[in-house]
């Protein structure tokens, strides 16, 4: 049996048939070889995540931060300094946490349908607006986090697919 992945198919770890959607990717099995297709000029696409009960088709679109996007941001929010204290080599670390947060959430929220102000105005997807409801919207920052949640489920279950063949 194979496993239906978003541009083509997969070897299935079971007998029965399981849907799964993996953006960015996708893996097709003939004959004992594997081919695995990707986006070259988009490794890591954004996964749109509806609102529930949103007939309009509100929602956001996220994607995950891989490790070299984490470096990358650390690399422009840590500072360390290396000072010398009675003969000795300390090293400080400063971090600037508000806008590590900012940074990230910025990267990781691509684009959203359906937020509006209280004068039902649509909100910009913007870094500050991202930032703004992050902190102090929970309802917004829960689904948000819940949907990076359904994003690394679904990656983690991948990769064990591909550890069984």
């Amino acid at each position: 049996m194979l496993l239906q992945l978003q541009d083509g198919y997969g070897p299935l770890p079971s007998n029965s048939a399981i849907n799964l959607k993996v953006r960015g990717f996708s893996r097709k099995v003939k004959g004992g070889f594997c081919i695995m297709k990707f986006d070259l000029n988009n490794l890591n696409p954004g996964v749109f995540f509806p609102f529930e009960d949103d007939e309009e088709g509100g929602g956001v679109t996220v994607r995950i931060a891989n490790g070299a996007i984490i470096e990358k941001i650390d690399k422009k929010c840590v500072k360390k300094k290396v000072t010398m204290r009675m003969g000795r080599r300390e090293e400080i670390i400063e971090e600037n946490k508000e806008l590590r947060n900012k940074m990230l959430w910025d990267y990781i929220i691509i684009d959203w349908k359906g937020i509006f102000d209280i004068n039902g105005d649509p909100i910009q997807c913007t870094m500050e607006n991202k930032d703004k409801l992050m902190k102090g919207s929970v309802k917004f920052s829960s689904f948000v986090s819940d949907c990076i949640s359904r994003l690394n489920e679904e990656s983690e279950f991948y990769e064990e697919v591909l550890e069984k063949n």
